[in-house]
């Protein structure tokens, strides 16, 4: 993955924030294109910036089942468990996804929609596998559990997730 701290965002060709010590700024890119700048610790307007719309990861994506995601962070933890994933610019960018969902089933045999586990993601989630797209199949994580893949992993581990992702995979038929 293309990954990369930078020191800082440039708007209008003026540094519109920079990075801190303790504030770091990201750059991810896809076969070198930069897509988006994240600013974890940034203000609410300055978390994400969004350059160009794209399914992030998706170039890298192999394999029958895909995990569409909240987030590069996500598509991320996903892939350092053997899982691959991809993500819309944001949970909200759903119609990026039934735009493109027709090329996406001819790629895969099995697409989950793994967004957040709240409000906005059970949403998007639900639009996009009961409205949409029927084939799209829904996972999230147990209510008592962090929203996304990334936070389960930082506060319980690996194993939970994989146990979360393999019950849920098993329950469908699919292996």
């Amino acid at each position: 993955f293309e990954v990369h701290s930078v020191s800082s965002v440039r708007k209008n060709s003026l540094i519109s924030y920079s990075a801190k010590q303790n504030a770091p700024i990201f750059s991810y890119r896809e076969n070198t294109k930069l897509f988006k700048i994240y600013n974890p610790l940034g203000f609410i307007d300055q978390k994400w910036r969004t350059i160009f719309p794209t399914i992030e990861g998706l170039t890298k994506a192999e394999g029958e089942i895909l995990f569409l995601t909240s987030s590069y962070k996500d598509v991320m933890s996903l892939y350092s468990i053997g899982i691959t994933a991809a993500a819309p610019s944001s949970e909200s960018s759903y119609k990026y996804i039934q735009k493109n969902k027709d090329r996406l089933f001819e790629k895969y045999k099995h697409i989950y929609i793994y967004f957040n586990n709240d409000e906005t993601g059970k949403t998007y989630s639900k639009k996009l596998s009961l409205e949409i797209d029927k084939r799209f199949k829904y996972i999230n994580n147990p209510d008592m559990l962090p929203k996304d893949p990334s936070d389960l992993i930082k506060k319980y581990g690996t194993q939970l997730l994989k146990d979360i992702i393999n019950e849920k995979i098993k329950r469908d038929g699919i292996c």
